[in-house]
């Protein structure tokens, strides 16, 4: 991030590009899942404001958004990244896991980079994602891999037998 040195006006612009190219499906698949009052999490070693701003327009919590701060002068340059934040590290996906984990044992994690792979063991399911680009290690390490692009693909590997017919029964699915 110190040789890239990315503006405050620049970070808002990949939110953009990035909120131009969800995955299929993924705001009614985020307005099911919070149907049933699941928590949903964003794990991210991109720059915030970036993450923050696409976690906003998908009605994701504030709280539950992870990703490295940057910290802009007052006419928006970049001053620093947070260095002390756990996603800088190797693990840092890791140590977050393994503290939201005591809060929320049933954990279900949906991830398409090699980052992911080292929450395989800390979670319930990891579910690999390869809607927006294949990743064969990715596949090899999941519990599921789906390369489908509509994110509804993901639900069956989510939802427990009691959510599938609760949303039935509210003709949901």
């Amino acid at each position: 991030l110190n040789l890239v040195k990315p503006s405050q006006k620049q970070a808002i612009q990949l939110a953009q590009i990035y909120l131009d190219n969800l995955s299929r499906d993924i705001e009614i698949t985020l307005l099911i899942l919070n149907s049933l009052n699941k928590e949903i999490f964003i794990l991210s070693a991109g720059i915030d404001p970036t993450i923050s701003l696409v976690a906003q327009h998908l009605s994701i919590k504030k709280d539950n958004v992870y990703a490295v701060p940057l910290y802009f002068n007052a006419d928006g340059s970049y001053h620093s990244y947070d260095t002390d934040s756990d996603l800088v590290e190797n693990n840092g996906k890791l140590k977050i896991i393994k503290k939201l984990t005591n809060q929320y044992p049933r954990f279900i994690h949906i991830g398409d980079g090699s980052n992911d792979i080292c929450l395989y063991k800390n979670i319930t399911r990891f579910i690999g994602y390869g809607g927006n680009a294949y990743n064969s290690y990715v596949e090899m390490n999941a519990d599921f891999y789906i390369s489908e692009k509509s994110f509804l693909a993901l639900l069956p590997l989510i939802l427990t037998q009691k959510e599938v017919h609760t949303l039935s029964r509210d003709n949901i699915l």
